[in-house]
């Protein structure tokens, strides 16, 4: 019975903790689980999933977290994604929703443009170039800029294009207009990370 006791404290312990971990944004209808986000057998990094994943049966990183992290039995894994949804479906329910809130709204622009810069990849390339690699398109081309032309980003703006509007509405929602000011507040802050990094040569 002690025992019995002691697992159940355990678990709770490890729901909260998912709870606590997993970010909820009512405004595109997805949930982020941040302790799947990387995982040792998982190539792909999680990114935000919809509303459909919070299904009756977990999904297979929730199973395998479980497993490998906590030692968990199937019976255990799955009463504890039952109340992990239940909690998180209750979030989306009872959250205000983003668009009625600026401040709520101010604060997803700033949860996408931090992702957009933690997946962009750059690197002093040769001389007075700096390599870089856009997760917004996914062809992994390598562009090089000059520190004049990163400085152009923060005069000018982000030149938004199409392949930039499709990624950022398939993978955060976001309207057109709405684009737009995610990448000029992304353009601001790679140039002003990239030169403080790599200086204005």
């Amino acid at each position: 019975m002690y025992m019995e006791e002691n697992r159940k404290r355990f678990l709770n312990k490890i729901l909260k903790w998912f709870v606590n971990d997993t970010e909820v944004h009512p405004y595109v209808r997805t949930w982020f689980p941040k302790f799947l986000e990387e995982m040792e057998n998982y190539s792909i990094t999680l990114r935000p999933l919809d509303i459909e994943f919070l299904s009756l049966f977990p999904i297979t990183r929730f199973y395998d977290y479980c497993r490998i992290t906590y030692d968990l039995s199937v019976e255990e894994i799955e009463s504890l994604w039952n109340e992990y949804v239940i909690i998180i479906l209750d979030k989306f329910n009872n959250e205000k929703p983003i668009n009625e809130s600026e401040d709520k709204l101010d604060r997803y622009f700033n949860y996408v443009v931090e992702d957009l810069i933690k997946r962009t990849k750059h690197w002093r390339h040769s001389g007075k170039h700096i390599g870089v690699i856009f997760p917004m398109y996914n062809d992994e081309v390598e562009y090089y800029y000059t520190g004049d032309e990163l400085k152009g980003w923060l005069q000018y703006g982000w030149l938004v294009g199409t392949e930039d509007i499709k990624y950022l509405t398939n993978q955060y929602g976001l309207t057109e207009d709405e684009c737009s000011s995610v990448m000029d507040m992304y353009g601001i802050k790679m140039a002003t990370l990239v030169l403080s990094k790599y200086g204005e040569e």
